[in-house]
């Protein structure tokens, strides 16, 4: 192959000309001249040569180099938006966080959803999408939820879980995780409770305790309880600081008692003692010495902290001498005034009456009640505190063996020695010591004896045990054995010969009446037993029998220890109730507040149709429910919440029982109410429902019991729309919250559906460095980003400007594509901003909301603090929002990202491997578009078909959009629904559809859809074949960038850029012939008259020069236009001069033009060969040069004879030749040319003439 001109110059190297590409044309070989430079030549396919002519070649050139250059630009561009692409996937990947929000989100729904709860299928291991039953999400709530979260710490451990876990004390606290209360910081006190009970009854339900109320906490397990009338209770405790309280339960009130302190300290007394010598008695005073003797002992002090009496002080209303008259005027048979019990006459008190004193104590060995003091009577020696009081008593001796005095029990005993004199007197005398008779004289001592009887009859003291046999005969049979023995006074047993009920009834034989009060015997005053005709003041209420009890079934006594601490520094020992407590999900996710249940539920009505009326009362309306529903089951007596029957005889106390909002017309308390909320944000929110809200405060125990209170308060039931479970969680390691809902929707079929969504998201967008980074990269890509925008709309304005069109932008679908990823990303930013400088800063949630009154109340659990309620409700409106907003902005960044896989795929088209796949869409788009018209008429009949035959069998058909989806996995390979279709009842109509589908579906219209990518990749992969690959042509714009750079540039090195700008003007003068050559054969056309260029311009030429000449010449046409209104001149006046002829016909020339480009007809498409310059001269190629001079005449003849073929007139022929030549002649610079086309017009005008004159 031979070449010349520019080729010659690119001698060492090959310039790769595609050959569909290249415009050559084939010459036979024998008439080929090889030798004739600015073309190149090489072997064609038939045998014969093809010629590429200079001027292919030299636009293949400036095409090839221009080419190259607009790739360098493309690719910057392309490393441009690779990584502006990248830093937005950079940016949403440290906004979103996906291994830590997997991590979260996946731990969850790990601890929600399992095998055990059966929300899992155990064949796929997916999460289930329905539940069996209502009781299934009871089930579901208890093993997820209650006993996942609500756990309370185990002891033992290793781990001091503060607040739950705190140190030991007593029974309370964990010494193995967090040690022991230190015995330091307590306190030692006395608790002294005595019962003083009129009858056996009040004994069954009397209790007490001792409990703190600074530290919540009771010192007893549980509640001390009494089993005698009279029994007296001493217990010496350890207390911690604080307020206490002694709580005393009992239904008449008769327990009173004494809280006190004691401290003790050494007492040393000495004393003068006169004694003998060596031990020998003598009278002799000079034989007699004295001296001191010491005596150390424990000086005891009591200080009372706390006290109080079974009844009041009534000497308001009778007064000591009322009192003491009535002892006067009521005297017994043997004339002894009537002595009133009390705290200074201790002994006047029988058993029961003692301890109501608290300086009274009752002596069961002396059967007596004595004051707590050491007396001078041989009686009061047990009472003597220590040895120097017993000692100044003479009766007492100080037993030192027993350190305390010896009681009278142990007078025939060993174990002490004890006056003679004070054992004697017991023996001696009427005491506890001696027989019945021997009280004979001293009723009063009788009656206190037990098991003895004074019968003022007889005026004796006799045992029950000998009650004369004549009893049932004196009864007449109706004091029996056991009315005896019952411990009752029965009016059939009150007789001397039954002794009085074996004691039981007080004596009424001796009946002396006292007119007190009628009915009142002096006998029944002051005998233990209040009676209820001698319960008056008159009659000093019963004296002192009968008296107004402090309380009556509870009474809590109150007092402090300030010993260690003070109230304010004193720390609480078990948690504050109010003080929020941890609970966690998956371990590390601490839920925040607690757990929200909440129902939505239909309103019944009337049914629209009333054919079936009979089956259906009433039916859904479509409408939210609002009216209380459920029943508290506390009040339920199959409930295992009713435990309590004074509870549950109390509704009052809970509920407002003539509101018919919280009570049923049955009268039955209502267990759920509704409630409504909205958020505090702009953008609204709000949730409504019946909520139950399981607060994290609530122990294992207790939220077992308000998940009780919903079942068997039948908190679902057929009215239940949906159920909504919300949760919402923190992770403090990945400072990330979660928020959590699932739902249980009830549908009118009776299914049970199940939905769940976690979405995590962050509160705190900028709190670390990794944040600030981020916040870089986001300001850097706003940055970036409004420089696309404004780069798309300089395009926009680009196109407008250069057609005048605005709608030349949109012809391009990759213009709608970057149009509309830009709005997203925009908008993305402006979300972005949004949320974290509204949303984040106002969400600030509470460790704890104080959503009950009362989280430990025995009924009404759900009583509300409407506050707490709302506070809650909002939060959750909120988080929900918060989540959303967060779900909603990954969803936009996601189709941001999709279209910006578009432009990617946009960017790479202009690289011709790169580009296979845009190109080959591109190339089959027109078969792609009738392909999908026709797979979706297919696709979506058999989606339809199945919907309707198998809907109502088969889930994955139930609903149109599953069946779409099912029948679109079918294609994907997943065949799993053929195992329903096959045990479908209309089994032939299951098989049908199947086969068919998959035959017509897959077989055929997958395989031509793959058919017509297949054939459009294979052209464009034949187009693309002789291209450079995407490495090879970086490689290369690289080198000839750094060659380009002057340090490594050498003297005869051309960058493409500059081969590019030289041959530009080459390549600009061509077009502008070939426009001219477009411009020639237009055509204008006027009722069947038509034009061409130079014709146009002629008439246009001359008709301008004859109205210009006549407007100029006839004053009548001047005169005319004046009338009219018009201006007679010219409107070319302003543009041309008197004798410009020369502007006229460029005038003219420029409307023609401008005329047929717009409204002219006929082809532009013409073959442009533009003259050739020749090659330098040399010796060399002279001959060359004579050929391509010859070769240019004849080409430039026959294009001068064509182009004159539509002159009007010699003259105009010549015009437009002379005008031909200006326009080929180069500017006048190449003579030789100029000469040649002189030449042809002057022959050509002759011709002209010749046959103009013929």
């Amino acid at each position: 192959m031979r070449g010349g001109g520019i080729a010659s110059t690119l001698s060492a190297r090959r310039l790769d000309l595609e050959e569909d590409d290249a415009p050559s044309k084939a010459v036979p070989a024998d008439k080929v001249d090889t030798g004739v430079k600015g073309q190149l030549y090489k072997p064609g396919r038939k045998g014969d040569v093809e010629v590429l002519s200079g001027k292919a070649l030299v636009e293949k050139i400036h095409e090839q180099l221009a080419q190259a250059q607009e790739n360098g630009a493309n690719y910057c561009n392309l490393l441009w938006f690779i990584l502006y692409v990248g830093l937005y996937v950079i940016i949403l990947g440290m906004q979103r966080s996906p291994p830590e929000a997997f991590m979260v989100e996946e731990s969850i729904k790990n601890s929600l959803f399992g095998e055990s709860t059966r929300t899992v299928e155990y064949s796929t291991g997916e999460i289930s999408t329905t539940m069996e039953s209502s009781s299934h999400i009871f089930e579901w709530l208890e093993n997820s939820v209650i006993k996942s979260i609500f756990v309370d710490p185990t002891c033992g451990d290793g781990i001091c879980d503060t607040p739950l876990e705190y140190p030991q004390w007593l029974d309370y606290g964990c010494s193995e995780d967090c040690g022991t209360y230190s015995s330091k910081l307590t306190s030692a006190v006395v608790v002294n409770v005595t019962a003083a009970f009129e009858d056996d009854e009040e004994i069954e339900d009397a209790s007490w305790n001792l409990c703190s109320i600074t530290h919540d906490v009771c010192y007893f397990s549980s509640s001390q309880l009494f089993t005698t009338r009279n029994e007296s209770q001493v217990h010496e405790v350890d207390l911690l600081d604080g307020v206490w309280e002694v709580q005393l339960k009992a239904s008449r009130g008769g327990i009173v008692g004494q809280i006190y302190t004691e401290s003790s300290q050494l007492v040393t007394v000495a004393e003068i003692v006169n004694g003998t010598i060596g031990g020998n008695e003598t009278s002799d005073a000079n034989n007699t010495d004295t001296f001191v003797e010491y005596y150390t002992y424990v000086d005891t002090t009591r200080t009372i902290i706390a006290e109080w009496t079974a009844c009041k002080d009534t000497s308001d209303s009778v007064s000591q001498e009322d009192l003491q008259l009535i002892q006067q005027s009521c005297e017994d048979a043997t004339g002894e005034v009537k002595r009133i019990c009390s705290a200074e006459d201790c002994e006047a008190c029988s058993e029961a009456k003692c301890s109501l004193y608290a300086d009274c104590a009752f002596n069961e060995t002396l059967d007596e009640c004595y004051t707590l003091t050491c007396g001078n009577e041989p009686q009061a020696c047990p009472y003597c505190a220590d040895e120097d009081t017993c000692e100044a008593n003479a009766d007492c001796i100080w037993d030192e063996s027993c350190k305390a005095l010896c009681s009278v029990a142990d007078c025939a005993s060993e174990a002490c020695t004890v006056s003679q004199h004070a054992c004697d007197l017991q023996t001696e005398v009427c005491g506890s010591m001696s027989t019945c008779e021997a009280c004979s004289d001293d009723p009063t001592m009788c009656e206190k004896k037990n098991g003895c009887e004074f019968d003022y009859q007889s005026w004796s003291c006799s045992g029950f045990q000998e009650i004369t046999s004549s009893c049932d005969e004196a009864s007449g049979g109706f004091c029996t054995s056991a009315l005896l023995q019952n411990g009752f006074c029965d009016d059939e047993c009150n007789i001397g010969e039954c002794g009085y009920d074996q004691g039981a009834c007080a004596d009424t034989a001796n009946l002396l009446t006292y007119i007190c009060s009628d009915m009142c015997y002096c006998n029944m005053l002051a005998d233990d037993v209040c009676d209820a005709a001698c319960d008056t003041a008159a009659c000093g209420f019963d004296l002192g029998d009968c008296c107004e009890r402090v309380f009556t079934s509870e009474l809590d006594v109150q007092f402090e220890l300030w010993n260690h601490f003070t109230p304010e520094t004193v720390e609480r020992l078990t948690p504050d109730p109010l003080l929020p407590r941890s609970r966690y999900l998956a371990t590390v996710n601490r839920l925040i507040g607690g757990v929200l249940v909440l129902q939505t539920r239909y309103e019944r009505g009337n049914c629209s149709s009333q054919r079936f009326a009979a089956l259906a009362n009433d039916c859904f309306t479509g409408e939210q429910s609002t009216a209380p529903f459920g029943a508290d089951p506390v009040f339920l007596r199959s409930s295992s919440l009713n435990t309590d029957e004074t509870v549950y005889k109390s509704k009052s106390s809970y509920y407002n029982l003539s509101d018919p909002e919280q009570v049923s017309t049955l009268g039955l308390p209502y267990g759920f109410h509704y409630f409504a909320a909205s958020s505090n944000i702009s953008a609204g929110g709000s949730i409504e429902g019946f909520p139950v809200y399981f607060d994290a405060n609530l122990g294992s125990t207790r939220a077992s019991e308000f998940l009780a209170y919903m079942q068997e308060g039948f908190y679902l039931d057929a009215d239940t729309e949906s159920v909504d479970v919300l949760m919402v969680t923190y992770n403090a390691a990945l400072r990330m919250f979660a928020n959590t809902k699932v739902t249980f929707s009830f549908e009118y079929g009776g299914r049970v559906r199940m939905a769940y969504t976690v979405q995590s998201f962050r509160a705190e967008p900028y709190a670390t460095d990794a944040d600030l980074t981020r916040l870089f990269f986001e300001t850097v890509f706003v940055i970036l980003t409004a420089l696309n925008f404004v780069s798309e709309l300089r395009d926009f304005f680009r196109d407008f400007w250069r057609t005048g069109k605005p709608l030349t932008y949109f012809r391009s679908l990759w213009n709608y594509v970057d149009m509309v990823n830009i709005w997203l990303l925009v908008w993305n930013v402006i979300s972005w901003a949004t949320f974290f400088t509204t949303w984040t800063l106002q969400y600030d949630p509470k460790e704890r909301y104080n959503v009950y009154l009362d989280l430990d109340a025995e009924a009404n659990f759900l009583a509300t603090n409407e506050t707490g309620m709302n506070e809650m409700l909002s939060f959750m409106v909120l988080s929900n929002q918060m989540s959303d907003q967060m779900g909603i902005y990954t969803a936009l960044n996601g189709a941001a990202l999709v279209l910006m896989v578009f432009r990617v795929l946009k960017v790479l088209d202009f690289q011709q491997r790169m580009g296979l796949v845009t190109r080959t869409i591109s190339n089959a788009a027109v078969d792609l578009a009738h392909f999908a018209v026709l797979f979706f008429v297919v696709f979506s009949l058999y989606g339809s078909l199945a919907y309707i035959i198998f809907g109502s069998a088969i889930v994955g058909f139930s609903t149109l959009p599953r069946s779409l989806n099912s029948c679109f996995s079918i294609l994907l390979g997943d065949i799993s629904v053929i195992d329903e279709l096959l045990v479908h009842p209309n089994v032939g109509a299951a098989v049908i559809f199947y086969y068919s589908f998959i035959f017509l579906a897959y077989f055929i219209l997958m395989n031509i859809l793959l058919a017509i990518l297949v054939e459009a990749f294979v052209e464009v992969k034949r187009s693309a074949e002789f291209s450079k690959s995407l490495p090879s042509e970086v490689l290369q714009i690289l080198r000839s960038s750094a060659r380009s750079l002057k340090p490594f540039r050498t003297e005869n090195y051309m960058a493409d850029s500059e081969i590019v700008e030289l041959l530009s003007d080459w390549v600009a003068e061509s077009k502008i012939i070939e426009e001219s050559e477009k411009l020639g054969r237009r055509t204008f056309n006027t009722e069947g008259f038509s034009a061409n260029s130079e014709q146009l311009q002629e008439v246009l030429e001359c008709e301008l020069a004859r109205v210009r000449q006549l407007t100029r010449n006839d004053s009548h046409l001047t005169e005319v236009a004046a009338v009219l209104g018009h201006k007679a001149t010219s409107p070319f006046d302003t543009v041309l001069s008197e004798d410009d002829d020369d502007n006229m016909s460029k005038l003219a020339g420029k409307i023609a033009k401008n005329v047929l480009h717009r409204y002219g007809t006929g082809t532009d498409v013409v073959q442009s060969r533009p003259r050739i310059a020749p090659a330098p001269s040399s010796p060399g190629n002279d001959r060359a040069s004579g050929r391509r001079a010859s070769a240019t005449l004849n080409a430039l003849r026959r294009r001068t004879l064509a182009f004159a073929q539509g002159a009007a007139s010699p003259k105009s022929r010549a015009i437009r030749m002379t005008r031909f030549s200006q326009r080929y002649a180069s500017g006048g610079k190449d003579e030789q040319l100029n000469s040649i086309v002189d030449q042809i017009i002057e022959e050509r005008v002759r011709e002209e003439d010749e046959l103009a004159e013929d």
